[in-house]
């Protein structure tokens, strides 16, 4: 049960779409201009983010085409001691809301040096690394492989792609590998990943995918290649890091949106 305290109803049935922000990606609510907000401490299924730059504000806003959309600036994490529903709950709320799809958008670091920083990717795939099977009843094959392509919609995805390409923004296929966090890879880490088919990590969306298989909404995910994993390149990166290459990468999804 979701309780909407001040007034949240007022959002329910006004958009079809929901987009999730990662990090780096929140600063975008402040080049739309919003009908509503609210914040998520209004809200008690989810719970108030605590990464930095991750402000937990929901947005109404238009495209200049004039269709509605839900902008979630940031969402909580494992790392921060939620659990599996309440780092869900985004999803679980838009699908209350009446929406059909969510797009989840993320930060994550390429194994690989063929897909490179500064650019996208649309995973078609997810590899949950560590085995984790709490959470929702989701049924899982081998603990070293957890492979659900069930979770990603494949007509979503290929929407998603069809509007980078008429926005003019190149995006990678490849599958993407979940870690709970907070810690960077380690080079041998990173090097397992790509054993188990990964071509990019991330310590966020697992939680909100297995959520959206739940209720049955439909869920695509772009991931904003921030840097390369260790086994690439040596060099490590914070999180602040993270956050300052973001600029370029929401230029580029509002240009997406538009079109979406």
């Amino acid at each position: 049960m979701i309780s909407m305290k001040n007034g949240i109803s007022i959002l329910a049935g006004k958009a079809e779409l929901a987009v999730i922000l990662g990090s780096g990606m929140s600063p975008l609510e402040d080049q739309i201009s919003a009908r509503e907000l609210i914040s998520y401490s209004d809200i008690d299924i989810l719970s108030v983010p605590t990464a930095k730059g991750h402000p937990g504000r929901i947005l109404l806003f238009q495209t200049v085409e004039g269709d509605s959309v839900y902008l979630f600036a940031g969402r909580s994490h494992l790392y921060e001691g939620v659990s599996m529903e309440q780092a869900g709950g985004g999803v679980f709320l838009a699908s209350k809301l009446g929406c059909k799809r969510v797009l989840l958008v993320n930060a994550a670091g390429s194994l690989r040096s063929d897909i490179p920083e500064g650019s996208w990717l649309a995973p078609s795939g997810l590899v949950a690394f560590p085995f984790r099977q709490e959470g929702y009843g989701v049924a899982v094959g081998s603990p070293a492989r957890f492979t659900r392509r069930s979770f990603i919609s494949r007509s979503f995805r290929r929407r998603i792609i069809k509007v980078a390409r008429e926005a003019a923004v190149p995006v990678h296929n490849g599958t993407l590998m979940w870690n709970a966090g907070p810690c960077y890879e380690t080079p041998a880490e990173a090097r397992a990943a790509l054993k188990v088919g990964a071509d990019a990590v991330t310590m966020s969306i697992m939680p909100e995918l297995a959520a959206a298989l739940n209720v049955g909404i439909e869920t695509a995910v772009l991931s904003w290649i921030t840097n390369y994993t260790p086994n690439v390149r040596g060099k490590s990166i914070s999180h602040d890091e993270v956050l300052k290459k973001g600029e370029k990468a929401r230029r580029m999804l509002f240009k997406m949106l538009d079109k979406l």
